[in-house]
């Protein structure tokens, strides 16, 4: 595989980030409630609460980011012809000012809501939420409902990224079956005790780099008709297997390998031929708008969301289920928009133009612009 002379910004894809965020902020509002149990003993509610969680499958779409994220940073690392000290250097500046002044807000937040609810805060812990430590991520205040919850995600992001380059020039030294061998053995460790807990996420960044020499091309030699009904496929391999995960039909690690694959296969098909109907639908003002913000939002909506369905079941309505959960959207979707743009704006944009001007004083060849969003 080898570096391409230039890259682009692929619109669909942030598009799909945004409505992958979305699917993260709904699964939330309506709550996993499945368990081995669930099957004998349907309600209505229960019915409802399946349906709802598979189309809206948050742990799904969080794959979907993984699988993107391999995907995008390894088109923003094409350009670099050898990993040296300042390519890497550049790189985890980059990385750390995308990923941590979002994160920081998100904590912040945190604490005051923690406040608010009059949830004990174990300080001694801050250091370590600050940097992302799994742990302490579940730790900080409420062990049942942490308000930190989602931040898990950014533990593996973080670690990941550390080991990334590596990957990246790794697969540009292997044609296309050696890379399969590398996800195999990747797809291994996942399933494999006694590695850090990051690593169970690992292959889906291997995917998102097969994307460009394995997944596209195969689906670009499909008919279309083929092409549509694997991508079908692909988008319930990304909604359903969390589900089947809790009622106790597969493992956890099974879920995440559907996912992943499911994933890699909805990115492979609209940056197909075959998918250009899906990139034209993605690629509209209001869908950008939200995959501008997605990062933002997806931080942000976890405490916002406890608070204000807390305020919501208290003042409004707490049972039956689907209408106090409708009443939830529409109370928690407009606050959690609204504090994604903020946050978006005021903060994530400025600093990561930042985090791009001082990694560009380490790597000063590195053309910036254009560069695909990280």
């Amino acid at each position: 595989m080898k570096p391409a002379s230039k890259s682009r910004f692929y619109t669909e894809l942030e598009s799909l980030r945004g409505v992958a965020a979305m699917m993260v902020v709904f699964f939330h509002i309506f709550g996993g409630r499945a368990g081995p149990e669930t099957l004998s003993h349907l309600n209505f509610p229960t019915v409802v609460n399946l349906i709802l969680t598979s189309v809206f499958c948050g742990p799904g779409a969080v794959t979907v980011f993984f699988v993107l994220s391999g995907f995008v940073l390894g088109e923003s690392l094409q350009r670099e012809q050898e990993l040296t000290s300042r390519s890497y250097l550049a790189f985890m500046i980059r990385r750390a000012f995308r990923l941590l002044p979002a994160v920081w807000t998100a904590i912040a937040l945190a604490i005051v809501i923690s406040e608010i609810m009059t949830v004990p805060i174990h300080w001694d812990l801050l250091g370590s939420v600050l940097t992302l430590q799994q742990q302490a991520i579940f730790t900080f205040n409420d062990p049942v409902t942490s308000y930190l919850f989602p931040l898990w995600s950014l533990h593996v992001e973080v670690w990941a990224s550390v080991v990334f380059p590596i990957l990246v020039f790794s697969n540009r030294l292997l044609s296309a079956p050696f890379q399969i061998v590398v996800l195999a053995t990747l797809l291994w460790v996942s399933n494999s005790s006694g590695f850090p807990f990051w690593t169970m996420f690992f292959f889906c960044f291997q995917l998102g780099l097969m994307i460009r020499t394995v997944f596209t091309p195969a689906i670009e030699g499909m008919s279309k008709r083929l092409a549509f009904v694997l991508f079908i496929v692909a988008v319930l391999a990304v909604m359903v297997p969390t589900n089947m995960y809790l009622l106790g039909f597969i493992t956890t690690t099974d879920h995440t390998h559907i996912e992943g694959f499911g994933a890699a296969l909805i990115i492979g098909y609209l940056l197909a031929p075959q998918g250009a109907w899906l990139a034209r639908a993605l690629n509209v003002r209001p869908l950008r708008f939200l995959g501008r913000i997605s990062y933002s939002l997806y931080v942000l909506h976890f405490p916002l969301l406890n608070l204000i369905e807390t305020w919501t079941w208290n003042h409004t309505i707490a049972q039956p289920y689907l209408p106090a959960q409708t009443v939830c959207i529409f109370t928690v979707v407009p606050v959690c928009l609204a504090a994604g743009a903020l946050s978006y704006y005021l903060i994530e944009a400025p600093l990561l133009r930042l985090g791009h001007r001082v990694a560009k004083i380490v790597r000063p060849r590195l053309a910036l612009e254009g560069a695909p969003a990280e």
